[in-house]
């Protein structure tokens, strides 16, 4: 009966803000916003978490692919408004922003829409021309996204002069449409195909021989051709979010990039072929599901430089990982390692390691090898203690060791005289040593969320020195 009630007053609600005019004005809208807001469900009861899994690595690739149409909506809207705006003579030559408030039905139908400048005001003349040609074409014009009930966006558009150079005239291509109408392929230097239903790499490009960076991320690519390897100045490639395996690519010798993107796809295996990357220095691998890391094959990149395995599904690091002898940073965030290999020391030029959201029990005795590591990224493990000289590692400026299982502070921690941020927040520490005074470098301590006292000398001691404790 309750839930009968409750659908009940939903449909009363949703009649009585469909009985208002497709076009509000600012004042209309302040009158029947609540009604209009009961009516009509925010993002964040569409996707409650969206925007912290957004900000995880892979920004938009985290999301699952409803997400992701609902995130790219507003670009599309902004893009086909622009399109619109332009047909009106009075408008082309105008540099405009508004901020359009949706009110739509769950087939992206709009049921109403309020828009106001969100920059410098226009004149009186210029807002009603585009408030009539915005509603006009809300008429008729779809929202590129279906729900499951009616929702609310708001959106932005922005007008700019059509005799403004377009984004291919600046070494830029953004479109499928710009890079098939595109006279001058030699003056590109980067190609952007990002979330373009691609099945297949364009034959067209191909023609853009100077072409330095290019992004086929969030496509349905299953097969890469040898030939976009071979382009002669290609430097940079982010093939992000398709449909790759291992086997769908070859990377021929003397290829010349330098930083190769294959997070978000198929992957067991690092692809034998990209050995021939020779001038490799940034190869990303996060978010597949390696079965195991062929170091055989990162061992031919002399050049590497930052090694990215976030969320890949590993159980174990092989002892050969200590054979990148110019490795700096090394990613292996949310994974399932219970441990590193002690050959992880041999990276003697490693700047940064982030080995946080595992299972480790604790991280090898001779880490203080690794002389240039500046940064550690431990948390949300089960480390209880460090190794006892990491003091030696003397460029520490960065240790994260929050939400562990330190029951008091090790003794080590106070010798590192290089240290700039301590984090061991969410442990089990019932005291701060007196030591902690005595780092002349410390900027930042962090260690909420543990059972401490109000009162410790020490934070005073450390606060009286300009340095912030977070307690």
């Amino acid at each position: 009966m309750k839930r009968i009630f409750t659908c009940l007053v939903g449909l009363l609600l949703t009649i009585s803000a469909a009985a208002q005019p497709l076009c509000l004005s600012p004042e209309e809208l302040k009158t029947h916003q609540r009604l209009l807001d009961k009516a009509f469900a925010p993002e964040t009861k569409l996707f409650p978490d969206i925007r912290a899994r957004q900000m995880q690595i892979g920004g938009i690739f985290a999301l699952s692919p409803e997400e992701r149409r609902f995130r790219l909506a507003p670009q599309k809207f902004e893009a086909d408004f622009k399109k619109h705006l332009r047909s009106i003579q009075s408008l082309k030559e105008t540099r405009l922003a508004f901020s359009i408030q949706l009110y739509l039905h769950p087939d992206g139908r709009p049921a109403h829409f309020s828009c106001r400048p969100s920059e410098a005001k226009p004149s009186a003349e210029q807002e009603k021309e585009v408030q009539a040609a915005l509603c006009l074409w809300l008429k008729t014009y779809r929202y590129p996204f279906v729900a499951n009930q009616p929702y609310r966006v708001m959106v932005y558009a922005r007008t700019s002069p059509e005799s403004e150079p377009p984004a291919h005239k600046q070494n830029l291509i953004t479109t499928l449409e710009q890079l098939r109408q595109t006279s001058r392929p030699d003056t590109v230097k980067r190609i952007t195909l990002v979330l373009e239903e691609l099945t297949e790499v364009p034959e067209e490009l191909y023609r853009f021989t100077n072409v330095e960076v290019v992004s086929l991320a969030g496509n349905k690519l299953t097969q890469i051709p040898e030939a976009l390897f071979a382009l002669p100045r290609l430097k940079r490639l982010d093939l992000t979010g398709n449909r790759l395996t291992e086997n769908s690519f070859t990377i021929p010798p003397g290829s010349g990039l330098t930083f190769l993107n294959l997070q978000y796809n198929q992957l067991t295996r690092v692809p034998a072929s990209v050995a021939n990357c020779r001038h490799l220095t940034s190869l990303w691998l996060g978010h597949n599901k390696l079965v195991e890391v062929n170091t055989d094959v990162l061992r031919k990149l002399k050049r590497l430089e930052d090694l990215n395995l976030y969320s890949a599904g590993l159980n174990q690091l092989p002892a050969g990982i200590g054979k990148l002898k110019r490795l700096q940073i090394l990613d292996l965030y949310y994974n399932n390692l219970r441990e590193l290999p002690a050959a992880i020391c041999r990276l003697r030029r490693l700047q940064q390691l982030a080995v946080s959201e595992n299972k480790l029990g604790n991280l090898p005795k001779k880490l203080h090898r690794m002389r240039r590591l500046e940064k550690i990224y431990a948390h949300h493990n089960f480390l209880a203690s460090l190794p006892e000289r990491l003091h030696r590692s003397r460029r520490l400026q960065l240790l994260d060791i929050g939400y562990n299982a330190f029951r008091h502070v090790p003794a080590v921690v106070s010798r590192i005289k290089t240290l700039h941020e301590l984090d061991m927040g969410h442990n089990r520490l019932t005291e701060l040593p007196a030591s902690l005074a005595n780092l002349p470098n410390l900027e930042k301590c962090y260690v909420r969320g543990n059972p401490l006292p109000a009162e410790l000398p020490v934070v005073r001691k450390l606060e009286a020195r300009k340095t912030e404790v977070f307690h």
